[in-house]
């Protein structure tokens, strides 16, 4: 269940609350720290379409038309 209390970092949070466990995604660690995620993501060294980072995972949710993504 995605909780939003919002705070700053809640955003960051539920991110990694709903990718985690999912595909390349498998191991991502939850974190309120937007670089944290972003450094997790560039580790990976695999994407979804061009999800390789922070910046380019809310394109691509954008794209698939996800509530709050463009915050």
């Amino acid at each position: 269940m995605i909780r939003s209390g919002g705070g700053d970092f809640d955003c960051t949070t539920n991110v990694t609350r709903a990718i985690r466990g999912i595909g390349p995604f498998g191991e991502v660690e939850e974190t309120m720290w937007p670089f944290a995620l972003d450094s997790q993501l560039r580790s990976l060294g695999k994407h979804v379409g061009e999800a390789n980072d922070l910046q380019s995972l809310r394109h691509l949710l954008g794209k698939k038309g996800r509530a709050g993504v463009n915050k």
